[in-house]
């Protein structure tokens, strides 16, 4: 056995340069503090947010100090608790993969990609996380991951309900206590069907072709799936992300709303001709992501409304639409989704102009994400809530619901019999909300220039502020998407 060498100083870790690691090869890995520990702080720089792999090729877990003295004191590894509970992850990159599989599959990624997975064997068995840890070379880390009655863990006083929310708490870390940033997850085309039941497309599935606009996070192309030649968009997220002041930040595919509910928008072909059918993702770490959509040729109805006009869009066909957008908000209650943001801009016309599908699901949650969904992510999507089409008691109290989206539809409705104008364009966008609720402010019924492009007496009377209609000030008033559809299909 070779002799133990002087302590190597920790150079990868800033802020941690008094812990040194022990090149002792005897299969344990152990931290040396090179002073003792005099004040809370120094005992919190003291805690080793490293777990190294050992010689021995065993996961360890993260080291804690034991209580210091005058001398200099070795760190040992805590060890693990013999309850171990062992069932599938809810983390969509985790793989039932040792450590050499994981260090080859994460050997050609950029620095910050992980990946859960097990660890151990039989009554041993258990989870770790593997990161790359520097980007030019291969060099990784792994952490154990310990499970048990009170949840998962990786320090044992920070302990959490799921896989999800022990990830996202580590990425939420300004100062990064595990070797490297957790940017990017590693996920195979089993771990993305398991967690959003859709597809993870190899970047040779899809074959892209122009440009047909540009979305938030990059542009959206035209292309079609090798396999089928069915008419794709394709809506690049551009990587890597990066917030207000250029720092990288990391990947959470649950961030996009698109992605988190492709289980649903994935089988709209089978069960609602009115959604924009999504199919899936293409992925690698750091420089691609994409949501990959159903093509709709006609482009949105506003660019349809403003183009087209009163000449081509009359009557028979904008109420067409009316039982098309209904149809599809109907089939988004029955699966428990708000679209928050239903607007002229977000439905999508077949290439002969005749069908209407809901789509743009960039804001879009269910009724569970609203309780559950975190905070910093539900805020920022409401965020970039369009004021003029939202209802005011979301605008107000930030409350969703069936009854919120009724409301944008009214507008939508309202959109279409004046081809395309703002709502609201006398009003300041900042005195909408209190005008809504104070002066009982409503857009106007536009002017018909004859009877083809008239709004029907029905439609006129739930776009107004009384009871039962899609303008009630209060959600608990207003009709329903059902009685709204009701009404749009015995209109003749």
């Amino acid at each position: 056995m070779k002799k133990s060498g002087p302590p190597v100083p920790n150079r990868r870790f800033p802020g941690y340069e008094n812990v040194y690691m022990d090149n002792d090869t005897s299969g344990i890995v152990k931290p040396i503090v090179t002073s003792p520990a005099k004040s809370s702080e120094d005992l919190k720089l003291a805690k080793v947010k490293l777990l190294r792999q050992s010689s021995s090729g065993n996961e360890r877990n993260l080291f804690r100090p034991e209580p210091f003295n005058n001398d200099y004191e070795q760190i040992h590894a805590m060890p693990s608790p013999a309850e171990r509970l062992f069932s599938e992850p809810d983390d969509v990159t985790f793989q039932k993969i040792n450590r050499i599989q994981a260090e080859e599959q994460l050997s050609n990624q950029p620095m910050g990609t992980y990946l859960i997975r097990t660890s151990g064997k039989g009554t041993k068995k258990g989870y770790a996380l593997s990161i790359k840890s520097v980007g030019d070379q291969n060099i990784f880390d792994h952490y154990k991951i310990i499970k048990d009655h009170s949840g998962y863990y990786i320090e044992d006083e920070y302990k959490y309900k799921s896989f999800q929310q022990l990830i996202h708490q580590y990425q939420l870390e300004k100062q990064p206590v595990l070797s490297a940033q957790l940017l990017y997850p590693l996920i195979t085309k089993g771990s993305f069907k398991r967690i959003f039941d859709a597809r993870l497309f190899d970047k040779e599935d899809v074959q892209l072709s122009n440009t047909v606009g540009k979305g938030e996070y990059g542009q959206v192309y035209a292309g079609q799936l090798v396999s089928s030649n069915a008419k794709i968009a394709a809506k690049e997220i551009n990587l890597p992300l990066r917030n207000n002041t250029g720092e990288i930040m990391p990947v959470r595919l649950n961030l996009f709303s698109e992605i988190r509910l492709l289980a649903k928008l994935s089988k709209t072909k089978e069960n609602s001709k009115n959604i924009v059918q999504h199919f899936g993702i293409i992925y690698s770490p750091g420089n691609n992501l994409k949501i990959i959509e159903e093509l709709m040729e006609g482009g949105s109805l506003l660019d349809a409304l403003k183009t087209h006009g009163r000449q081509y869009l009359q009557n028979s066909k904008l109420i067409s639409y009316c039982k098309q957008i209904a149809s599809g908000l109907l089939y988004l209650k029955k699966n428990q989704i708000i679209h928050r943001d239903i607007a002229a801009r977000n439905i999508f016309l077949s290439k002969n102009l005749d069908i209407a599908k809901i789509g743009d699901f960039g804001l879009a949650i269910t009724t569970t994400e609203i309780a559950t969904l975190p905070r910093d992510i539900d805020t920022l999507l409401a965020s970039k809530i369009a004021v003029k089409w939202t209802a005011p008691e979301a605008l107000k109290n930030a409350k969703y619901s069936f009854k919120s989206d009724v409301w944008s539809f009214g507008i939508l409705i309202w959109e279409m019999w004046s081809y395309g104008r703002s709502p609201y364009r006398k009003t300041l966008v900042e005195n909408v909300l209190n005008q809504i609720i104070e002066i009982n402010l409503r857009c106007e019924i536009p002017e018909a220039t004859n009877s083809s492009n008239q709004m029907p007496r029905e439609l006129m009377y739930i776009l107004s502020s009384n009871s039962r209609t899609m303008w009630s000030l209060l959600p608990e008033e207003r009709i329903s998407i059902e009685d709204a559809l009701e009404i749009i299909q015995n209109i003749h």
